[in-house]
């Protein structure tokens, strides 16, 4: 528990009395969290106050142990110990923010949302924003331009699949296609390094604007059927995993863009190993 709160005492709270923050600060794996976190609750009892902000209506926001509460729901208990404290909306969602960094690292996308959500909300600047969370406003920008990639990169991000590093490095490109590029270097498990050299490399040589034009010629006669069905190159025939109707494959024979083609033999050959 921070420093801060020590001199205020418990109390016990009506977990009906109970709102979650309007914007949690953790979403991701949220309920695996959660189910872990009651059945150590179930055996050791609650070792942390939550921390909760008195509303003008009478009822509670949670600013800090939203998932300590969603524990005592899933276990079926009627009242939480808490701290309540008398605060603005700002500043509980500064401490919100601090009780998550310094409890558990957040994710790439939740970090983004998280610093995006202050800075539109209260009007402060990424220096400001640095100042009162203990980063540099440098990071601040960077990591909220992850935010500007498209979905399915957000989704990959957040799943792992590539890291922050990784992800930066492909918000940093400017061109669709030079981001699709990336991309699936990244998936392969290309280094930082080595994408930064390709991203500055091409944006100096006007090659990024070539493979746009490409892949606005290959997006007029790419099929559009079932993703779920599995995509192969036209050209090397390869399976590709990522399975997305707006995705690029870099062709491993050809070394170009290539479009997809949506194909049964995919969805057949996962059902006869399945019967193996």
């Amino acid at each position: 528990m921070t420093d801060r709160f020590e001199n205020i005492p418990d109390e016990m709270i009506a977990i009906a009395l109970i709102d979650r923050p309007e914007r949690p600060a953790r979403e991701e794996s949220y309920d695996a969290d959660v189910e872990e976190l009651a059945d150590d609750i179930a055996a050791h009892g609650l070792i942390n106050s939550v921390i909760l902000r008195a509303k003008p209506d009478g009822r509670y926001e949670i600013v800090a142990g939203d998932k300590r509460s969603a524990a005592h729901v899933l276990l079926g208990r009627a009242h939480i110990r808490a701290k309540v404290i008398d605060v603005s909306a700002e500043e509980g969602e500064i401490i919100k923010g601090q009780e998550n960094f310094r409890r558990t690292d957040m994710t790439p996308m939740e970090e983004a949302r998280f610093f995006h959500h202050y800075m539109q909300e209260y009007k402060k600047t990424a220096e400001q924003t640095a100042h009162t969370f203990q980063r540099s406003a440098v990071h601040i920008k960077q990591v909220t331009r992850l935010l500007d990639l498209p979905e399915e990169m957000q989704e990959a991000l957040a799943r792992g699949d590539i890291n922050k590093g990784q992800g930066l490095e492909i918000a940093l490109e400017q061109t669709e296609i030079g981001r699709n590029f990336l991309f699936d270097q990244a998936l392969r498990g290309v280094r930082v390094s080595d994408l930064r050299a390709w991203r500055q490399s091409s944006n100096r040589t006007g090659l990024s604007h070539t493979w746009q034009q490409q892949m606005e010629e290959i997006r007029e006669t790419k099929p559009q059927d079932n993703p779920s069905q599995g995509v192969k190159c036209v050209c090397c025939r390869e399976w590709v995993e990522y399975q997305h109707l707006e995705y690029l494959h870099v062709c491993n024979t050809c070394s170009g863009f290539t479009k997809m083609v949506w194909d049964q033999e995919r969805k057949l050959q996962q059902q006869s190993g399945e019967g193996h």
